[in-house]
């Protein structure tokens, strides 16, 4: 089957710190971040594209992908290494090859993660998430000077209100680590 997608060129979208290219990656970092502790691009990935294994030793042939989010729920626990995909992406060959790729890093890495593929139509805004969206889009909301603000995201861990002591804060390495392996310090209590 050939593959008639292109990717148009995107342009630098900023939201919390992050900064995103694509529309689509914003739309579903808005649709989640309520619910989800998340990293951006975190994951890089090799692997044998012959065999579709991951693998750490580079040679030459080696390729490399890194998927759209590792998010983690923060109810459930529940974490998930995420490609984002317009609609009209139709290059299925591909998509089966990350996902033989992924599910073979998750396997050897022993992480409890599963590799999903979300398109663009099964992310959906509330009225205010999409109010949120177009702020942004609009520059109402600059989030720059929040780079700090995965500290904020500790509160919702058993959605119980903030007490009047602020929680305990999570340094990068902690958050990354809740993400990856669902281990928070022994200190983060509510």
């Amino acid at each position: 089957m050939e593959t008639t997608f292109t990717y148009l060129p995107g342009y630098h979208i900023d939201y919390k710190g992050m900064g995103f290219d694509s529309l689509l990656e914003l739309r579903y970092t808005i649709s989640i971040e309520d619910d989800y502790a998340f990293m951006r691009e975190g994951i890089k990935i090799f692997y044998d594209p012959a065999t579709g294994k991951s693998t750490n030793y580079l040679r030459e042939g080696t390729h490399r992908y890194t998927p759209d989010f590792l998010i983690r729920n923060w109810q459930t626990g529940r974490a998930y290494l995420v490609e984002i995909k317009p609609l009209a992406y139709d290059d299925f060959n591909a998509l089966a090859l990350l996902q033989t790729v992924c599910s073979h890093y998750i396997k050897v890495n022993n992480y409890d993660w599963e590799y999903i593929i979300i398109f663009e139509n099964e992310i959906t805004l509330s009225l205010a998430k999409q109010e949120r969206y177009e702020a942004v889009l609009a520059n109402k909301i600059l989030y720059r000077e929040h780079f700090g603000y995965y500290s904020l995201d500790l509160r919702k861990l058993h959605r119980q209100p903030v007490k009047k002591q602020s929680p305990p804060h999570l340094s990068w390495d902690e958050y990354l680590l809740y993400i990856k392996r669902n281990k928070l310090p022994s200190q983060a209590r509510f």
